[in-house]
């Protein structure tokens, strides 16, 4: 429909002639139908002006509707954060720490769900069970308490696995690499093992390798002491073929007793084939010993004043340590300058770092001696 004219301007111009003056006997008579025309036209001019206000009205009331309900939804809006807000600064402590204690209970229950699991494997120990369960950690037990020291990332590893070391029919284990054998086997021995071992047989048996105690500084006294069967064992083990090394039980409570130790070794076994290492013994031999008030560091010095000796004389060095004799008396990251002895009586090594050799036990039978014998594998 257009919209170009309005509609009471076309009833004006289509419906009502021209008005026209009138005069004399032209002046036309009064009739009711104009009048009743006229009102028609007024009435409907009223009600279009009406309904135009009424329009108008109507798009302001919505206008102003809809600006002050986005004004109030503003407002709602500010108001619930602002509410949110003020519950978070109050809340949020008690909610942090219900979260974080709901979180411990849960992980002490699967903790204790763990140890419990693990602890019901047959033949499996509690030490066992911690050692698994802090990896990131080396393990053991002194004075009736419990040490856990964490693993450097920094010191070399050994890298050995357990499925690298095989044993054989007798129990002796051997490392394998790429399915060759390319370690030794080695017993270590001293007085305990009486005089009298046939190292013939000890060959036979398939032992590669013997360590022999040199000898000892006394525990109470400080003497040293030469080991009653070093003689015997190191000619005879030497005839039947097998390599040789020594070690020396230490008791030296400064540097200058342990350069002492160093040449009592060193002169007694001038003269002899020492192929494998000579090797410092680190241990606590009992609750009075004389060197139990060192500090790891002083025992660290004493024992490189040793290992220096021993190096420059031109063998080799190394240090014999248990896990304690490692962690609890000795300053770890120093000791690995020199080649390491380790002790650990399982089927495996419980020991990240890099050794030389691996008492695996104190009780291997060996044909051609009597009793239990610490065995070894020397890795080559």
């Amino acid at each position: 429909m257009s919209v170009d004219r309005d509609i009471n301007e076309y009833i004006e111009a289509e419906e009502i002639p021209p008005v026209r003056v009138m005069q004399g006997d032209d002046k036309p008579k009064k009739s009711g139908k104009g009048k009743k025309i006229r009102q028609r036209l007024n009435l409907q001019r009223l009600i279009s002006a009406l309904l135009a206000v009424l329009l108008i009205f109507t798009a302001f009331f919505l206008y102003q509707s809809s600006k002050r309900s986005a004004e109030l939804e503003k407002k709602l809006k500010e108001a619930v954060l602002e509410n949110e807000a003020k519950l978070s600064a109050t809340d949020a402590g008690q909610r942090i720490e219900a979260a974080r204690e709901e979180g411990l209970a849960e992980g002490r229950q699967a903790l204790k769900d763990e140890i419990m699991e693990k602890l019901c494997v047959p033949e499996t120990s509690s030490a066992e069970v911690l050692r698994r369960l802090y990896d990131d950690y080396i393990y053991y037990v002194s004075d009736n308490t419990y040490h856990f020291v964490r693993i450097n990332e920094e010191l070399p590893k050994h890298g050995i696995s357990k499925s690298e070391l095989v044993a054989d029919d007798n129990g002796f284990f051997d490392h394998y690499e790429n399915g060759t054998r390319d370690s030794l086997r080695v017993v270590d021995v001293s007085q305990f093992q009486k005089k009298g071992i046939d190292w013939d047989r000890v060959k036979a048996a398939g032992v590669d390798g013997c360590m022999i105690r040199v000898g000892f500084r006394g525990y109470g006294s400080g003497a040293l002491v030469e080991d009653d069967c070093f003689e015997e064992n190191i000619k005879k083990a030497a005839a039947a073929g097998l390599k040789t090394g020594v070690y020396f039980f230490t008791q030296a409570i400064d540097t200058g007793e342990a350069v002492e130790e160093a040449e009592f070794v060193l002169d007694r076994i001038k003269g002899h084939a020492i192929e494998l290492p000579v090797a410092l013994d680190v241990e606590v031999p009992g609750a009075t010993a004389r060197a139990n008030t060192l500090t790891p560091a002083e025992r660290t010095d004493a024992a490189e004043a040793f290992l220096k000796r021993i190096s420059e004389a031109g063998y080799t060095p190394m240090i014999y340590v248990n896990t304690y004799g490692m962690f609890g008396m000795l300053d770890v990251e120093r000791a690995y300058k020199y080649p390491i002895w380790f002790a650990f009586y399982s089927d495996y090594i419980y020991y990240p770092y890099e050794v030389k050799m691996w008492q695996y036990t104190e009780a291997a039978e060996v044909d051609g001696i009597s009793g239990g014998v610490d065995m070894n594998v020397f890795f080559q």
